[in-house]
C-alpha cells in the first residue's frame, strides 16, 4: 500500500513540514487514466477525476514513491493543503 500522510504523521514527521513540501512542489493537473490513492488522504484517486501530480525529489522520497518516481493527490486535498486547512 502506497505511503500516505497517516503514515508520515505515525512515523513522526511533523505535519508543517508535510504541508510545506506540498506548497514549494512543482504540480501538474491532469484527468487520471487510471486509479490511483491521494498521497494527502489515502483514498482512491477514480480514473476520470482531477488529480494534482509531482515529481518533486523531496516528495518522492518522503512518500518513498521511488517505483514511479511521481506522486498523485485529489486535488481538493491539494488545495486544502494549499490554504493550510488540511491536518497533514
Amino acid at each position: 500500500m502506497p505511503r500516505t500522510n497517516s503514515d508520515l504523521l505515525e512515523s513522526g514527521i511533523n505535519p508543517e513540514k508535510i504541508k510545506s513540501l506540498w506548497r514549494k512542489a512543482l504540480v501538474e493537473i491532469e484527468i487520471a487514466k487510471r486509479k490511483t490513492i491521494c498521497r494527502i488522504c489515502g483514498s482512491e484517486i477514480k480514473k476520470g477525476q482531477e488529480r494534482v501530480v509531482t515529481e518533486d525529489p523531496d516528495l518522492v522520497f518522503i512518500y518513498c514513491a521511488f517505483w514511479s518516481m511521481k506522486v498523485y493527490a485529489h486535488k481538493d486535498c491539494y488545495k486544502l493543503i494549499l490554504d493550510g486547512d488540511e491536518q497533514a
